[in-house]
Parts: C-alpha cells; structure tokens; sequence
C-alpha cells in the first residue's frame, strides 16, 4: 500500500466520525481504533502519539539483563548453558553476542567456517523461544583472534509464573580442524524487555 492510500484510509477513517470544529490537543483521549489502521504504514501512524504518552510508558519500562559471557576459553562443538529466571509476563528478548575466534595455525589462507548457535527456551538446549545462528568465514592466525557481533531480536514469549529460562550456546567449526580456543564476552548476553 502506498504512503498516499495509507494517509487517504487514516483520513477518510477519522472524517467518517464527522468531527467538526476545532479539537484542542487536550481533549484528545483513548487510542485510534485499530480497524482504522490496519494496513497503514506504522511510521504514519507513530507521529499521532503524544509525546507525554511515550514518556509515561517508557518510565513504566521493565527490563532485565543476562550476561551469559565470561571470557575464559571454550572449545568449538561444544554446548555452554545458562539460566536465570524470569517473572510471569510478556517479554520481548534482545540478544546481544560478541564472539572471539583464536585459530591455532601459521597460515591466514585456512578455509573453513563458523557456525555460532543461540538458542532461548524453556529446557536445557531448548528452543522453545527462538534460535540464532550466524556464519564466520574463518581467518587469522597464532597471533591473532578474530571477532564476531551479533544482535538479534526473538520473538515475544509469554510465560504464566516465575519460571526458568535457559539459554544455551554452540560454535561449530567446519573445514579444517583449527581452533585453539573461542570466547563469550563477559558483557554480552540478553536483554528481556516486558512488555506486558
């Protein structure tokens, strides 16, 4: 749908109401009604939020953080799990990785990937809330180390009483066996942002 019809369909939705006169920004309360805008360009719409809304509800934000790094060396092709626990609630889960990959030869030509795994559940290795995965082309040598950002965005859960949330991780190394040691850093991890 084009900017046009969508501007056109939010108008036409709001002058079907026959408003008349003048409307001051005060008198103005509630929520336009969401059979007026499906199918309309969100960004269209954001700007009709009062700004005092926003503020209000970004006071109310909940948030919780997860490291699940600790910078000491791991092995490729194995699984590290983690958990903490979560109130009951909608939540919204960002996930912030940053790897670091030390390969264990003299050559930077070496062939291979990396695969890094991330999983969200409610099991160990489970995937119940979503999975990741990122390819690292493989590089580098003995004396150095390369480094992977990853930030993904999993889709909402909602859970019904305080419960165990697992996260569980994996690099797998393809090609030629190379890999000295990978590491999590200690500042990655998740943020859970509630959403209900």
């Amino acid at each position: 749908m084009t900017r046009a019809r969508d501007l056109s369909k939010l108008v036409n939705g709001v002058a079907t109401t026959k408003l008349t006169g003048t409307i001051s920004s005060s008198s103005l309360t509630g929520a336009i009604p969401d059979s007026l805008l499906t199918g309309v360009d969100s960004d269209m719409v954001q700007p009709l939020i009062p700004h005092a809304y926003i503020q209000a509800r970004e006071a109310d934000l909940e948030t919780v953080e997860w490291n699940i790094g600790n910078n000491s060396n791991k092995s490729v092709d194995t699984w590290y799990d983690f958990t903490t626990t979560l109130s009951a609630g909608t939540w919204l889960p960002l996930y912030r990785g940053y790897m670091w990959y030390f390969e264990n030869h003299g050559s930077s030509n070496i062939e291979g990937a990396y695969m890094q795994v991330i999983y969200l559940g409610s099991s160990s290795q489970g995937e119940q809330y979503g999975n990741g995965y990122t390819i690292s082309h493989k590089w580098g040598n003995a004396s150095n180390s390369i480094g992977d950002t990853t930030s993904i965005v999993f889709p909402k859960f909602t859970i019904g009483s305080s419960s165990t949330i697992y996260s569980s991780w994996r690099v797998t190394e393809y090609g030629s066996s190379s890999n000295y040691w990978i590491r999590m850093s200690s500042t990655r991890g998740w943020t859970f942002v509630r959403l209900a």
